[in-house]
């Protein structure tokens, strides 16, 4: 019987996931079709200070490719893409990725039962099988604000940081407070001459313990690696009931309305109540 052909777009956790498991099931005819240079997704693409996981490094990696050199709780961008890349290459992914292709278009032939790819530059891609990993952090969505374009100083989206631009003694403006800013204001707050967020809803937080592991602590996790597994169950465990705690009739969502903390956004409707007690406009 014919292996069917299998065309993954993207080449981030997603894609790099799905292809491991395609040929740990058996299949050999996989393509990875990535536009940028390897690797890595939204983790190759966000280099902005502080860049960093707000999941526990121990769940957010692959099951069966356990690390035990993660060197934090949570760890940063630059140990997240060596692990992607590291792992692509144990697994024969690398070698099944064809990077600098971006898809422009697919479309399905009904009577073929086959996708008809066409990149960018022009090149047509018949696939059996038609899987996207995309993701959606990549492509920085910059809103269209009076007077943007005739600025004069450097300005990028956290999502495209330029690193040749000096903010040290610079006056700066962040817009937004979302996962992004709320890892990179820290880091050039002490750099800056002057620094302004400007936000539209005040975000929902939680105090994000972050520790370093210790060489001794990556050296027992490399030669018994079932205290990776303990922690890696223990760590789901009590994050999925703290997270849970937040939901409807959840213990700290009682304690917080029973304190007058308010309640949590719900359906995009933020207590503003809350939010103008806590959050002054200057």
């Amino acid at each position: 019987m014919r292996q069917p052909s299998i065309t993954i777009i993207g080449a981030g956790f997603g894609g790099v996931g799905t292809a491991i498991e395609l040929k740990r099931a058996g299949y050999t005819d996989i393509t990875v079709l990535e536009k940028a240079g390897g690797v890595g997704g939204v983790w190759r693409e966000n280099t902005y200070p502080n860049a960093a996981c707000d999941v526990p490094s121990s769940l957010y990696s692959w099951s069966y490719a356990p690390n035990p050199d993660w060197p934090h709780r949570y760890s940063h961008q630059d140990e997240i893409l060596g692990y992607i890349e590291r792992t692509a290459r144990e697994y024969g992914v690398s070698d099944l990725v064809r990077t600098g292709v971006e898809v422009a278009s697919a479309t399905y032939d009904e009577q073929g039962g086959s996708w008809h790819l066409l990149t960018t530059d022009g090149e047509a891609i018949d696939t059996d099988v038609l899987i996207t990993a995309v993701g959606q952090l990549s492509r920085p969505s910059i809103p269209d604000l009076p007077g943007l374009g005739s600025f004069t100083g450097p300005a990028f989206h956290s999502a495209e940081w330029d690193h040749s631009v000096d903010l040290r003694g610079k006056r700066v403006a962040v817009l937004g407070t979302g996962a992004s800013a709320i890892q990179f204001v820290p880091a050039i707050a002490p750099d800056v001459a002057h620094l302004t967020v400007f936000q539209r809803s005040a975000p929902w937080i939680a105090p994000k313990i972050n520790i370093e592991y210790s060489p001794v602590r990556r050296k027992l996790r490399r030669r018994q690696r079932l205290t990776q597994a303990f922690g890696r169950g223990l760590t789901w465990q009590v994050t999925d009931r703290f997270q849970g705690s937040f939901t409807e009739g959840g213990p700290l969502r009682l304690a917080g309305e029973l304190f007058g903390l308010g309640k949590p956004p719900v359906r995009g409707g933020a207590d503003r109540s809350k939010q103008r007690g806590q959050v002054q406009n200057p």
